[in-house]
Formats: C-alpha cells, structure tokens, sequence
C-alpha cells in the first residue's frame, strides 16, 4: 500500500509540473502501455483534478494502475478534441470507453462528379472525386453549415443521383433551402455558380466573404428586413467559426510525416507526428545532447536515423522543420532503408505548416519536461558511483518453469529510452534443471563474447535480475572475459534492493528516485521480453507432444501444423479438406479421430 501511495505523490508532482494551456494527456502502466487519454483545456489543472477526493471508480482504478503520465501541447481545446479522439482509436486505452469505435468526426461532402452537386454530411473520406470539409467539432456544427449553405447557396441536401421526371419541387424549396434543380427550376450554369460560391465559403477564404457578408447585413438591418439580417449574421458566425480549422486532422488521403525540432543549449529535441489518410495517429519525440561544434543538419540527420532504425513503415513524404540545404545525405539514407525515394519537403501549404508548428510546439515542450524531471542517467551516475553516464545500458532475465524450457532475455537501452532492435533471446544449452544461476552465466557468455570478437561497443552497464548470488555469477564471467570494469549490477525485486561491487549490503532508494524507477523498467522489459519467449517455446513442446505417436504425423508435418494453426481450438475447427491438403487424408482422419478423443480443454499456451 505504501508504494501505492508513493506513486500516487509522483504522479501529483507530475501533474504540478504540466503546462497550463491546451492538449491532450496520457496516463500508462508499469509497462509502459496508455491506459487512458483525456483532452483538457488547461493541462496543469485538469490533470491536478485527479487526485482530489472522488467516489468515481474510473478514477480510483486509473490512479491504481497508473505509474506514469506523459502529453502533447495544442493551440485550442478544439484541436485537443481531434488529437484524443485520432489517438484513442489509435491506441485503444482499457479505460477510454467513448471514441473506440469506427466513427470519425463528421465532414461536409460536395460531390462534384453529379451534374448537380448535392452537400451531405459523412464520417469517412473516400476516394471519389468529391470535396470533403472539416472535420466538425461538435457535430450540430456540421449540420448548422450544412442547413446555411442549403439556405443561403440552394444547393440540395438529398443524397443519390437527381431524381427524374419530378413536376412539383419538395418542401425544401417551398423552405427556401434548395433551387429544385430536380424540377429544372434552375439551370445548370446557374447552379454550378452557387456550388462555386459554396466551395469558397467552405474552403474558408474569409478575406473577401466577411466584408460582403457585413455588407448584406448591414444593407438588411438597415431596411428593418432584421430575419434576414439575422440569417447573415448566422452566416457571418459560422464563416468564422470556419477560420479555426483543425491543425491536427486532414480531409484527405495524406499520408507523412511532420517532423519538429527545438534547441536550447546543447540539448536538441525532435519532435514527430505520424499523419496516415488525414490523420495522426501517432507521435513520438528524443532528446539529446550535441556539441557545439556540430551543426544542424548533422543533428537532424542523426535523429532521423535514430527515429527511423526500428519503425518499418515510411511514408513517401516527410515534412522537415526548415529547408535543408544538402539533402543528398539524407535522400540516400531513405532510399536504402525505404527502397525507393521519400520526398523531403518544407511544408508550404497552410495546412501542413499547421501541423509543422504543433510538432514545433511539442518539441520544445519535451526541452521543458527534460528541465524540470531530473535526469534519470545522471541520477543513477551519482548514485551508483558510475565512473561515467549509463548511455547504454544491457538488461538480462531468465525465465523457465521448474527448470523447463530456460530461455534469457537481453534488453537494450540506449539514453534511457528503449533501443528494441538491439533486444536478443536466447535458447539455454548448457544447463539442465532449474538453474537459473548457471542459465545467466550462460548467457552473460554467449553474448559479451561475441561483442569481443565481432569488436562491437560494450555497454556503460550491465543490470541482472536478481540479488548477491546472480551478481556474483555475473562478476565471474565477466573477470573471465577479461571485462572487470564493466559496471554491473543486480536488482532483487522483493525488497527492490540494488546490489554491486560498491553496495555488497545492498542499497534500497527512495521509491521516488528517477534511477530507480528507470532501473525497474529495465528489470520489468527484460522479464517481459524472457517471457514472451518462453510462452512460445512451451506453445511448440504443448503442440509438438500432443502430436506425438500419430501415424502419419513426421516432424515435416507437425512443422506444417504449428505453422498453420497457432492452438487445438483453430485445429478443431479445421475442415477435413483444408487439413487434408496440408498432411494427406489419411493423416487426417487420424488426427481428427485423436482429437476427438482428447480433452477439449487441452490447448496450447
């Protein structure tokens, strides 16, 4: 209960220590997963409102689960709406129960591939050669747009092709909302005119609508005709409302990514904002440290390098934050990892430039967040006695069942943050039985050997999950590495004691300490990871040996199986024909015999 209380302080601190203006916050879990996303006008004083006295559930479980929060900055509370609702269906947080379904916020649609364009609203954006706007927030603004635009460009409101053959117009004409393009009331020139003067209301160019506008009204009010003085004005009110469009969220089928940049000092912060078919659906940022005598460009391509090493998915466009002068670097770099070439481009269109100066905004957001949490390498450093920073620091588990299936775990991380393709598993050899001493020594060899021979960088310090005996383990091969200098040491989870050459009585931090809560997250991915492994390798065993004995089924055929069916219950459900073409029909009929006879709740985990 006690370390329940103290994350529930750090977490007050956090919430302290937020901006007071627009965006979005995330609360995650001790492995690091969102839980839930909120939007909030003012960050500081929404987020602070989460640990006063309540009787909601949903917050009591949030803060029970929560370990950490993190957010991202906006202009307007408008703009926070659109990155929640993008970022929850993204992300699917366990306590976010709105937002998860497959609805968007709302557009205006004017089909222009009809001889007389009609305007609808949608939720989804195709590929059909109509004009899409928006998105809308709240909802009742669209259809408020939609109903000024009915009434005072008399476009129609009906969806499908025109109707034919009509000789009397519908009520919306007797209303005053539509020409009757239906009943050849209006031409076709004459009607396209008014799209024309639509798509300019809605594309937003206010410069040259809102003094035409005032002048109507003005006109009107001063004819004491004030109901059509009041629908100009109505009309005024939404082409301005119209002037704040949304920076994070595209009607179209854009598909980049927005890079932003910060400086202050020598501390450099990158920014990104995925942006997939008109919308974000992600972001990530890294800070770091430069020297002077490097310059931006280099940086920016070091980042970028850093960003891109372990995400598969590269749009045909990036957006960078300032034109860069030598692009060759950085186009080669793309093409060899994409294949083909990405476009580096400046944004210039008022749209992405939007969206350029929110990533902006939120990179020097994460300079401010470095500023004001201490820095978790530093704090370790001091207190760990390091003779340097743990730049890079390798993590390692073993995981078995009573000495079945051991596999390790190595995990890597790099300035503090995960570096995922540097993770390795391995497959213990050497040791039968539950050894778990033995299966690191194993390990610890198999991997710093390696790195001598292939003459790679060795890590700034080694973390072992465990206490005294898996730190001894880890001092033995290392001295028999010739590696002695290498800090190493363990971290036993009962009591969250660190044990090294330094502390061999064992140090116990304040549950607050930024190197502790780091250290337990490396501790926490490295088990993680060990696990996942071992699942999968008592999954094949479960699959291998209840197929064993079966006529027919070979290692070919079991290897066939385990492909194509990841448990008994996709097995069960398989048809003789499908099974049949994949190991032979008389393999199958034995199969399916013994599957029948064997327990149904015998499945493979």
């Amino acid at each position: 209960m006690k370390l329940d209380l103290d994350q529930k302080i750090i977490l007050k601190e956090k919430a302290s220590q937020l901006p007071t203006r627009p965006g979005i916050y995330f609360f995650l879990d001790k492995a690091r997963q969102i839980i839930y996303i909120g939007k909030a006008r003012d960050l500081k004083e929404r987020v602070k409102s989460y640990f006063q006295p309540t009787s909601d559930p949903k917050i009591k479980h949030i803060l029970q689960e929560a370990i950490d929060l993190d957010y991202l900055v906006t202009d307007t509370e408008k703009e926070a709406a659109f990155l929640e609702n993008n970022f929850v269906r993204r992300f699917q947080p366990k306590f976010n129960l709105r937002l998860k379904d497959d609805k968007s916020f709302p557009l205006i649609k004017i089909n222009l591939s009809e001889d007389f364009p009609s305007i609808t609203l949608t939720r989804r954006v195709e590929n059909d050669g109509a004009r899409y706007f928006g998105p809308f927030h709240p909802t009742h603004q669209a259809r408020r747009t939609i109903e000024l635009i009915a009434k005072y460009f008399h476009l129609r409101t009906c969806s499908g092709p025109l109707p034919q053959g009509r000789k009397r117009p519908c009520l919306e004409y007797e209303l005053g909302l539509c020409s009757a393009p239906c009943t050849k009331f209006i031409t076709r020139e004459n009607y396209w005119e008014n799209v024309e003067n639509a798509l300019l209301f809605l594309e937003g160019k206010t410069q040259l609508l809102l003094p035409l506008l005032e002048k109507k009204m003005q006109e009107a009010a001063e004819a004491l005709e004030f109901e059509l003085a009041a629908r100009w004005r109505d009309l005024i009110k939404v082409v301005k409302s119209l002037q704040q469009k949304p920076k994070t969220s595209l009607p179209s089928f854009d598909s980049a990514d927005i890079i932003g940049w910060a400086q202050a000092g020598l501390k450099t912060a990158l920014f990104a904002f995925f942006l997939r078919r008109g919308k974000v659906i992600e972001s990530t940022s890294m800070v770091t440290e430069t020297s002077s005598a490097e310059d931006k460009e280099s940086t920016l391509l070091a980042l970028l390098q850093s960003l891109y090493a372990s995400r598969e998915e590269i749009p045909a466009k990036i957006y960078l934050p300032w034109p860069v002068k030598n692009k060759v670097p950085f186009e080669t770099y793309f093409r060899e990892k994409k294949k083909k070439q990405v476009k580096l481009i400046f944004p210039r269109q008022e749209k992405f430039k939007g969206l350029l100066r929110l990533a902006n905004l939120n990179a020097a957001s994460e300079l401010e967040k470095k500023a004001l949490l201490p820095d978790p390498l530093s704090s370790l450093q001091e207190v760990l006695h390091l003779p340097s920073l743990p730049r890079r620091i390798e993590a390692f588990d073993i995981s078995n069942t009573g000495g079945g299936e051991s596999v390790g775990s190595l995990v890597v991380f790099e300035e503090g943050q995960p570096l995922k393709s540097a993770y390795r598993r391995f497959n213990i050899r050497s040791v039968a039985g539950p050894n778990d001493i033995a299966s690191l020594k194993e390990v610890l060899h198999r991997h710093y050997s390696r790195l001598i021979r292939e003459k790679r960088a060795l890590p700034d310090l080694i973390l072992v999950d465990g206490g005294w005996g898996q730190l001894q383990a880890a001092l033995t091969v290392l001295q028999q590495l010739q590696l002695e200098r290498l800090p190493v040491i363990a971290l036993a989870k009962r009591k969250e004691t660190i044990y090294s050459l330094q502390f061999p009585q064992g140090l116990n931090l304040d549950p607050t300490s930024p190197a502790l809560k780091l250290l337990q997250w490396l501790r926490d991915e490295a088990h993680r990871f060990a696990l996942a492994l071992h699942r999968q390798r008592r999954q094949k065993q479960s699959f291998s040996s209840f197929l064993d004995g079966l006529p027919g089924i070979g290692p070919r055929r079991k290897h066939l199986l385990r492909q194509n069916f990841p448990d008994l219950t996709s097995l069960r459900q398989a048809d003789f024909q499908t099974l049949a073409k994949l190991i032979g029909p008389s393999a199958t009929r034995n199969l399916l015999d013994h599957l029948k006879t064997s327990p149904k709740e015998n499945k493979i985990d």
